[in-house]
């Protein structure tokens, strides 16, 4: 059922085979959950977006988004302009299993006849809500398929994301302030990696949000605790 659900829109994107346009797009499309990090209170709700930003004509998108089921659970999944162009779409929002931390066969595709996209959009907007425990989960994207108006599969590149709840950015010690004791543990993992830090930890310092702590984060937490003084 699964593979059926993966590969539907496949088959609703040769309706665009009636325009006659052929041909094979070889440039990568990027896909990304944005925002890329957020901070969340504990029982917040809030959403994120899934982007397409396509540097060549497009006319379907199919993806799965796994997250951390004992932090966060996915409420529903709705379609987003991206393919809405002056252009009649087939949207399905999939299935969010919220025991495993899931959600599979979200897909979108044009049905209008020869119609195609090339610019950046929004695919989904999917909304969630932060359980009562600190933490920090990844939001990642996967079997994640972009096809050309003849239904071909085209190269991507995946950007994930991730959510941070109940834990303030800059403040890896979880006292709810950003001192210079926080510059000196996000520091402190840059230098050595402080492999047995836990995921909250580890996302409160990366102030930058790019995914790894560095010198530059520590930088940035004591220029808010010097400010605060």
């Amino acid at each position: 059922m699964k593979n059926r659900a993966k590969y539907i829109w496949i088959g609703i994107l040769s309706l665009s085979l009636l325009s006659g346009l052929t041909g094979m797009a070889s440039a990568e499309i990027l896909i990304s959950v944005s925002p890329s990090t957020q901070n969340v209170a504990d029982g917040e709700t809030f959403m994120i977006n899934v982007t397409i930003d396509p540097d060549t004509s497009i006319a379907g998108v199919q993806f799965d988004l796994c997250f951390d089921a004992s932090l966060i659970s996915a409420d529903s999944v709705t379609e987003g302009d991206l393919l809405k162009h002056g252009a009649n779409t087939y949207f399905s929002p999939g299935t969010i299993d919220n025991t495993t931390g899931v959600i599979t066969g979200v897909a979108g595709a044009i049905t209008t006849p020869g119609a195609t996209v090339s610019s950046a959009g929004v695919l989904a907007t999917i909304r969630m809500t932060a359980k009562t425990v600190r933490g920090a989960s990844s939001l990642d994207l996967s079997d994640v398929i972009v096809g050309d108006i003849n239904g071909t599969p085209v190269s991507t590149i995946v950007n994930n994301g991730s959510v941070i709840i109940g834990v303030l950015c800059g403040d890896p010690n979880g006292d709810d302030q950003i001192t210079t004791a926080d510059a000196v543990i996000a520091l402190g993992i840059a230098c050595s990696g402080f492999a047995s830090c836990d995921a909250a930890t580890l996302a409160a310092a990366d102030v930058s949000g790019d995914g790894k702590v560095t010198s530059l984060d520590a930088l940035m937490i004591m220029q808010v605790a010097g400010s605060a003084i």
